[in-house]
């Protein structure tokens, strides 16, 4: 879990991350991508982008990033993406619903 309380600072959070994914790397585990759950495009190395994202915002300032991805995949979903789309526009709900938690 990455520590948000700096309210934005990079220097704990995505410390953190890097850390968590240079652990991750050296255990030689290797995760698989699914293009709603995880898709390869976002992610660098073990590094998923959802979390330095959220490293480098205040928690308020990151529910506002998921609502906002809930909101752009409920209002393309049936001119672009289909059900993806509503899978994506959930697995932001569901996040958006965990900070709250």
């Amino acid at each position: 879990m990455v520590d948000t309380s700096t309210n934005g600072d990079l220097h704990g959070g995505f410390g953190q991350i890097v850390g968590d994914a240079r652990d991750k790397r050296a255990m030689g585990r290797a995760e698989a991508f699914d293009s709603v759950e995880k898709p390869a495009h976002y992610a660098s190395g073990d590094i998923e982008c959802i979390d330095a994202i959220k490293a480098q915002m205040t928690p308020e300032e990151f529910q506002g990033y998921l609502k906002g991805n809930v909101s752009k995949y409920m209002w393309r979903w049936r001119d672009k993406g289909g059900v993806e789309s509503l899978r994506k526009a959930r697995w932001y709900l569901e996040r958006l619903i965990s900070t709250e938690i």
